[in-house]
C-alpha cells in the first residue's frame, strides 16, 4: 500500500475518532438519519425542500436531498459515475472514479471529488433506513468529508469512538551462539 494511502487512512482515523468525542448530531427533516458534525457547523433552514439537512461552515457546506427512488447499491454507483462523465463532459477536472465510504450501520455510500476553482466538492449516494440519498458537499478535505459519512445512521443511534485495535506480540526465538 502506498505511504500517501496510509498516510490518509491514518489521519481519516484520527480525524473520525475526534469526530466521535466533540461532533454534535444532527437529524435530517425527514428523520430518516442522523450525521455528526465538529464544532462550528451550523444547521441552516433552506427553501428549496428536496433539501432535508444543510449544514454550513464558513464557506463549506454539505446538503443532503431525499432522492425519489430507493436505489440499489449498482444504481449508486452508477448515479456517482453519471456524475462523472457529466462533469468530466463541461471540463471539469474529476479526481479518480467511484470511491467508497462505509457508513455507521454497514451499509456504503459512493462518491467522486472535483475541483470547482480552488475548493474541493465531492457528490455522493447513499441509502440508509428505507431511503436513498444524494449529498453535495464543497470547501471540506476528504477526510473531513468521510468522517461525516461515516456517522451516518439511525437518528438517536449512539457511536462508539473508535478504539485501537490490540497488536498481536510475535515471539522471537533467541538465536543459539555460532548463528544456529
Amino acid at each position: 500500500m502506498p505511504i500517501k494511502t496510509i498516510a490518509g487512512l491514518a489521519s481519516a482515523a484520527i480525524i473520525f475518532s475526534a469526530a466521535a468525542s466533540s461532533a454534535k448530531e444532527f437529524t435530517a427533516s425527514v428523520a430518516a438519519f442522523s450525521a455528526d458534525f465538529q464544532e462550528g457547523w451550523q444547521e441552516v433552514k433552506t427553501q428549496d425542500p428536496s433539501i432535508v439537512l444543510r449544514m454550513e461552515k464558513g464557506k463549506s457546506f454539505v446538503d443532503f436531498v431525499k432522492l425519489e427512488q430507493t436505489l440499489s447499491e449498482r444504481h449508486l454507483k452508477l448515479r456517482v459515475r453519471e456524475q462523472i462523465e457529466s462533469l468530466k463532459s463541461k471540463g471539469t477536472p474529476v479526481a479518480g472514479d467511484v470511491r467508497q465510504v462505509s457508513l455507521h450501520g454497514g451499509a456504503n455510500a459512493y462518491y467522486t471529488s472535483y475541483l470547482s476553482g480552488k475548493t474541493d466538492n465531492f457528490i455522493a449516494f447513499l441509502a440508509c433506513n428505507g431511503g436513498s440519498f444524494s449529498i453535495s458537499a464543497a470547501g471540506l478535505s476528504e477526510e473531513e468529508f468521510r468522517a461525516i459519512v461515516r456517522t451516518i445512521r439511525k437518528p438517536g443511534e449512539k457511536i462508539d469512538p473508535l478504539k485501537p485495535h490490540p497488536k498481536k506480540v510475535k515471539a522471537v526465538k533467541k538465536k543459539a551462539p555460532g548463528g544456529r
